[in-house]
């Protein structure tokens, strides 16, 4: 088991070889990742990280980044000369794949502690530390603007639809579109019916894989207006 330096608790983690695709990835095994969880709750029920459940769930590679970074592998001429912007990045593996493919990617997410598991995860495949901003996607940075938003496994609990509904145009050009994977949970329905008539939300991609000695289904949606003419900003706030 190897360390990676990570303030006062240094990430303990082992290399795991992964293909997907025609790639060979080096992922990362955080074996310590308990330890963030009781430093967020040693803070105790009333700070503000652990009210909002800033659950650190950066330590792991979830099935869904897996299913997204599986996807842009697959449609490589799509993303030529995009700017990528992942929310909730943890690890940044799709990201990763999109900086791989020769996009210029932005990393964010809520909890400051990713940027080192990324930059870790990002070092082991050859890649130079990511870009990265802290940013919580429910209020997001009016600065940032991308062609192609990424979030993968976002939509866990219905808090997070309407914020996300909110995000997305505010990150985005006005010709660019979000990409959103999930692994089918049957509660994640709720959030496709409040998406707006107007938005286009499709399935591009479904992909089978295993994990951790379990095997998952991933959907990939394609998220942007019908009307290619108006941006997503201008169909939201017609609702």
């Amino acid at each position: 088991m190897k360390e990676y330096p990570q303030n006062d608790s240094p990430l303990q983690w082992e290399a795991i070889s992964y293909q997907l695709e025609d790639r060979i990835l080096t992922l990362v095994d955080i074996k310590n990742a308990e330890e963030f969880f009781e430093k967020l709750i040693e803070k105790g029920p009333n700070a503000a990280e652990v009210k909002d459940e800033r659950i650190p769930y950066w330590t792991e590679i979830w099935p869904s980044a897996l299913g997204m970074a599986s996807y842009l592998l697959k449609n490589p001429k799509e993303l030529q000369g995009k700017t990528i912007v992942e929310i909730g990045c943890g690890m940044g593996l799709p990201g990763m794949v999109g900086a791989m493919l020769g996009c210029k990617v932005l990393l964010t997410d809520y909890i400051a502690d990713a940027r080192s598991a990324a930059k870790l995860l990002w070092e082991l495949n050859g890649l130079a530390p990511p870009l990265w901003q802290t940013m919580d996607w429910r209020n997001p940075d009016p600065a940032i603007q991308g062609d192609v938003l990424l979030a993968s496994d976002v939509i866990y609990e219905a808090r997070n639809y309407y914020p996300l509904l909110g995000a997305i145009p505010k990150l985005l050009n006005k010709e660019g579109y979000t990409l959103l994977s999930e692994p089918r949970r049957a509660y994640s329905q709720d959030f496709f019916q409040q998406i707006p008539s107007d938005i286009n939300c499709h399935k591009v991609h479904s992909k089978f894989l295993s994990w951790k000695e379990k095997t998952y289904e991933i959907d990939v949606y394609k998220i942007k207006p019908r009307d290619e003419n108006v941006s997503l900003t201008e169909e939201i706030n017609k609702q």
